[in-house]
Order: structure tokens, then C-alpha cells, then sequence
């Protein structure tokens, strides 16, 4: 079984460019708000600009706060939920702040082992 080892957002761009925000928590909200679970502290976005919740599919899900200015997965502006996989990048508003979305999954079967892809970074799917 893959368990999470950790897992990070990192930002790419934006006024916390550089800073890792681990992930420890099931639902953890992102926006401009100092009370938003990740504050980043950008005039573009909403206080409580989007979510990412980990389902009890094992999955982890990006979810837009129905803002004006939008969430960017992929290229695509999310509407709904839509599932996260290591690496992917989350650009919020305007595109000034982009987040990718990284760690390492633990095969609880290999303890002390690796498990994923290259160097260990795997996939969100928890099964």
C-alpha cells in the first residue's frame, strides 16, 4: 500500500516564490488571507481563493472558491474538482503566483524503500 511520506506545495512564482508549504492536514485552504491555511500574501487573489482536500478515494482534489479571477490546473480554469498529481502546477488568478505540487509516496510493504517513480517522487493515488 502507498502512504503518504510527505507532501509539499511548493511556489514557483509570487510574493513567497521559493517557500514549501508541507501538507499535513486533510483540507487545507490557499488565498490571500492571513487565515487561509496557506497565506500568500498576493493582492490578486481572494482571501480564501481555492482548496485542496484529500477524498476517501486516497486522492487528492484542487477546488476553485468560485473566484473571479479563477484557478489553473494544467492549463485548464477548474470549475469543479479536479484530482492533483506530483508535479502538476497550480497557477492561481492572474498567473502571478504558481504552486507545484510535489513529495514522496512510502510503499508501506518496502518500509525503508522508495517507492513512485524517479527518486522516489510517485503519484497521489493512495491505493
Amino acid at each position: 500500500m502507498l502512504l503518504p511520506h510527505f507532501l509539499i506545495l511548493a511556489a514557483l512564482t509570487g510574493p513567497r516564490n521559493g517557500r514549501l508549504f508541507p501538507l499535513s492536514e486533510s483540507r487545507f485552504t490557499i488565498g490571500s488571507s492571513a487565515d487561509a491555511t496557506i497565506s500568500l500574501n498576493d493582492r490578486q487573489l481572494e482571501g480564501f481563493h481555492a482548496y485542496i482536500e484529500l477524498g476517501e478515494d486516497g486522492l487528492y482534489r484542487l477546488n476553485d472558491l468560485e473566484t473571479d479571477a479563477g484557478t489553473f490546473l494544467r492549463v485548464d480554469d477548474i470549475g469543479g474538482d479536479l484530482r492533483l498529481e506530483l508535479g502538476d502546477v497550480l497557477s492561481l488568478g492572474i498567473g502571478k503566483t504558481e504552486l507545484t505540487f510535489w513529495g514522496k509516496m512510502l510503499d508501506e510493504s518496502k518500509r525503508g524503500n522508495k517507492a513512485g517513480g524517479r527518486n522516489g517522487n510517485g503519484c497521489c493515488v493512495l491505493s
